[in-house]
């Protein structure tokens, strides 16, 4: 796939499906539904509506984010995303517990804390743990 190819293939990642049924998650006291896109839906318990969008991408600069986040013993989770220029890298997340008692805080409080290039430069695998 030449650069440019895939800058466009990039460019419309964002318009990818809001198709998020993959998993469904707890995230602190919210529910979440996401797929392996940038892409993931706070949704309504009561009645699994969707309460609000977010993009990976522009919140935590990943074009593809893991749809089964770890939550540790302190209550901040733990994610694995991928990034795909300027080479393909898997990155782990980290989106901090919110300390204020305000649950949008910890969108803020996220942080990439390493990145694994791929094997190839042309070539990546989704993965589930």
């Amino acid at each position: 796939m030449t650069r440019i190819n895939l800058l466009n293939l990039l460019q419309s990642m964002s318009d990818l499906s809001d198709n998020c049924s993959a998993s469904v998650y707890l995230m602190g006291n919210n529910l979440f539904a996401a797929a392996p896109t940038c892409i993931f839906y706070e949704i309504c318990p009561s009645n699994l509506s969707t309460v609000r969008k977010f993009d990976a991408k522009k919140l935590y600069g990943q074009n593809g984010y893991g749809v089964h986040p770890l939550q540790d013993e302190n209550g901040d989770i733990w994610n694995m995303g991928f990034t795909v220029l300027p080479r393909f890298k898997y990155n782990i997340v980290k989106i901090c517990a919110a300390k204020d008692g305000k649950e949008d805080s910890k969108f803020s409080n996220a942080k990439t804390i390493c990145s694994i290039p791929s094997r190839w430069n042309t070539a990546f695998a989704l993965n589930h743990r």
